[in-house]
C-alpha cells in the first residue's frame, strides 16, 4: 500500500460580497444566502486567485447549481 500525502496551501479571503437575492441551495435543500468570495494564497503562488459563489450557511461551493455543473469564469 503507498501512502501519497496532498500539500494544500494555506488560503486567505481577499474579497468577499453578498451576491444577491436567496437561492436555492442543493446541498440545504432550502433557499439560502450566497455570496460572492474571492480567495488567493497566503505564500506566493502560480496561480490566480480563486473566485467562487458560496451558500453562506453550509459553505458550498457552486451549491446554487444543479448537480454537475459548475462555473466558468473570465
Amino acid at each position: 500500500m503507498t501512502n501519497v500525502h496532498i500539500h494544500r496551501t494555506p488560503m486567505r479571503v481577499v474579497s468577499y460580497r453578498p451576491h444577491g437575492e436567496p437561492r436555492w441551495c442543493f446541498k440545504c435543500r432550502t433557499r439560502r444566502r450566497f455570496d460572492y468570495v474571492v480567495r488567493d494564497t497566503i505564500e506566493p503562488s502560480y496561480y490566480d486567485p480563486y473566485r467562487c459563489i458560496e451558500c453562506g450557511t453550509c459553505g458550498q461551493v457552486d451549491g446554487d447549481l444543479f448537480p454537475g455543473r459548475s462555473r466558468e469564469w473570465e
